[in-house]
């Protein structure tokens, strides 16, 4: 199991004792409490740490008498592709000999660094002088869109957390626009979340435990996961050979499995209850309802308070509930994200491309397809640049008179900017043709919306420099003459975007070969108006 490192004092006394990565050290005694800094020089035989004691057996030239490690300043949380920056960390080395040394951890006889190009909880092991030390992280990938889920907002009172887990791929979404934040958590759930998590870690999901539940079958999503932590001893069945895995998972269930992880079972069977609530009290953490919860539960929740668990705002933990997905969320962020500083949402962006398949005049393309794969490079470049976007699904309408429609989607999702993004046509002459000469982006905006003008100037700017046709500018008049829903409806700061004209065949050849050009200058106007306020 897990050592339990974050809060160790709560058993015996209130004091509260962080540690931001974790340690876990084999085979090497830690008898020695060296102050982080300090530094041995071998053959330094005056530390007063280095005390003879004539009863200790005599021990080998250049054997290990004791170890003490400092890892404290290390970051545990990395970038997707990223690597941390391991020079911050030591173990300094006694030996036998009365010569002393410190392995930084940069050095080059520790295990290279594992590979970060795949998100997730992640442990760095490594052997020096014949022990084992492991130290764990986290890697995130803070790039990824969360304004894809349209069932979360950005005021919602989980969403910071749900952003975290969703990081570092603990969470995925129940679809590719929802996450269903007020959804209960089932057991198999739950046991699938957890493995997805440890199941790299030999310290956790390992165990020799029997066990054969009827209703978790081989052929099921769930089997290996449920299997996998009952054998590890972190959950158990409800009887009679049953799991019960679609059943919700209660809060006080959640709190037990957590904490045989972070504690171990042994740990947690001694826990002092009465001590671990005043130490939550001395802590600011209220747990009114706590003897609601279950008397098998009552030494998890308790050591939890300040873990995982907080309670809400009355002060309540309401142990007996379903736990769902969004407070799922928060009680992992809890424990893994103290201390992660998550990029800051700047603004949502709301993409709405054009959704009609008006056909495009000499390529074997359409005007649908195309602005939906410049929405698609938008959406990259913007997401690059922190931003959340949201590109509205195709079915959703433009129109005001169906529902839902974009504008009252935008409105709901509070994003900030809506740009709609379309590709022009002039129409044919009375002879079928097209006139020819017609070309270049165009702008409309809504003047009554603030904001609207200028982020219209900017986008276009960026834009008309990179299309190779003289260009039309930026105009209201689609507000006026031409009342465009898209133009007219949404309360934010709003753009109409006409990329180029697609039905003249060498402007609509421009506009296939050019999708991420154009979205990159959308992303890059778009950037530009938020930098300006």
């Amino acid at each position: 199991m897990k050592k339990f490192i974050k809060f160790i004092s709560l058993l015996c006394i209130a004091a509260m004792l962080m540690s931001t990565v974790a340690f876990a050290q084999s085979e090497t005694p830690e008898n020695d409490t060296q102050t982080p800094g300090d530094t041995y020089e071998p053959g330094n035989t005056e530390n007063p740490d280095d005390t003879e004691n004539p009863d200790e057996p005599e021990v080998s030239e250049k054997t290990v008498v004791s170890a003490s490690a400092y890892f404290g300043d290390i970051y545990k949380f990395i970038n997707k592709g990223e690597k941390p920056d391991l020079s911050a960390g030591y173990i300094d080395f006694k030996f036998s000999d009365d010569t002393q040394e410190r392995v930084l951890l940069s050095d080059t006889r520790l295990a290279p660094f594992p590979d970060t190009e795949e998100i997730g909880y992640l442990t760095y092991t490594f052997e020096i002088y014949g022990s084992t030390y492991s130290i764990d992280f986290v890697v995130v990938d803070p790039t990824l869109n969360v304004a894809v889920f349209k069932d979360l907002k950005k005021n919602f009172w989980g969403y910071e957390s749900i952003r975290n887990v969703l990081f570092a791929g603990f969470f995925t979404g129940m679809s590719d626009s929802e996450f269903a934040p007020k959804e209960s958590m089932t057991r198999a759930q739950f046991c699938q979340m957890i493995y997805n998590i440890y199941k790299d870690d030999p310290s956790v999901m390992s165990g020799d435990i029997e066990v054969s539940f009827t209703d978790v079958e081989d052929f099921r999503w769930f089997y290996e996961a449920v299997t996998a932590c009952a054998r590890a001893g972190i959950v158990d069945g409800v009887g009679d050979g049953m799991f019960n895995p679609t059943a919700p998972i209660k809060r006080q269930e959640a709190a037990v499995i957590m904490m045989r992880i972070l504690m171990g079972a042994d740990a947690l069977d001694n826990v002092d209850v009465e001590a671990a609530l005043a130490a939550a009290r001395d802590a600011g953490i209220e747990a009114k309802d706590f003897d609601t919860a279950s008397n098998y539960a009552k030494k998890a929740v308790a050591a939890s308070l300040g873990v995982i668990l907080f309670g809400d705002s009355e002060g309540n933990l309401t142990p007996k509930n379903n736990i769902n997905r969004a407070e799922c969320a928060t009680m992992m962020s809890n424990y893994f994200f103290d201390g992660y500083i998550a990029p800051p949402v700047k603004y949502l962006v709301y993409l709405s491309p054009e959704n009609r398949a008006n056909p495009y005049t000499g390529v074997n393309a359409n005007e649908s397809e195309q602005m939906y794969l410049v929405a698609a490079a938008a959406e990259k470049y913007l997401t690059e640049m922190g931003y959340d976007v949201y590109i509205a699904d195709v079915n959703t309408s433009i129109k005001e008179d169906v529902q839902p429609n974009r504008s009252g989607e935008a409105e709901q999702l509070g994003a900030d900017v809506y740009v709609a993004i379309h590709s022009n046509a002039v129409g044919k002459t009375n002879n079928g043709e097209h006139a020819g000469g017609a070309g270049g982006a165009t702008g409309f905006y809504n003047g009554n919306n603030k904001g609207s003008k200028e982020l219209a100037q900017f986008v276009y700017d960026r834009l008309a420099a990179f299309t190779p046709t003289e260009d039309n500018g930026i105009s209201d008049d689609m507000l006026t003459s031409k009342p465009f829903a898209e133009v007219r409806l949404p309360t934010m700061a709003n753009l109409l975007l006409e990329v180029e004209f697609h039905d003249y065949a060498p402007y609509a050849q421009w506009i296939t070969q050019n999708t991420d050009g154009i979205g990159k200058c959308i992303a890059q106007g778009i950037d530009d108006y938020f930098k300006s306020l």
